[in-house]
């Protein structure tokens, strides 16, 4: 009896492992078709503004603060 309830706890475990790996998979799929294009876009958009700061410092900290942290 005891070998039973080990027996559906570990197969109760290995499907709690796959939704949460199969919900991996979709957030991933839904994160880069659906919100990475916008980012990068919006990312090279700040770009281009970035570059037309008359400033050079301010330019230059201002490409320098885009590139290092673009995605995050």
């Amino acid at each position: 009896m005891v070998r039973s309830a080990v027996s559906s706890s570990s197969l109760g475990d290995r499907w709690l492992v796959v939704q949460a790996g199969l919900a991996l998979v979709l957030a991933n799929i839904r994160y880069w078709t659906g919100v990475a294009p916008i980012v990068r876009s919006q990312l090279r958009r700040w770009e281009e503004r970035a570059q037309a700061i008359e400033d050079p410092e301010l330019r230059a900290l201002a490409l320098e603060k885009l590139h290092g942290e673009s995605f995050h």
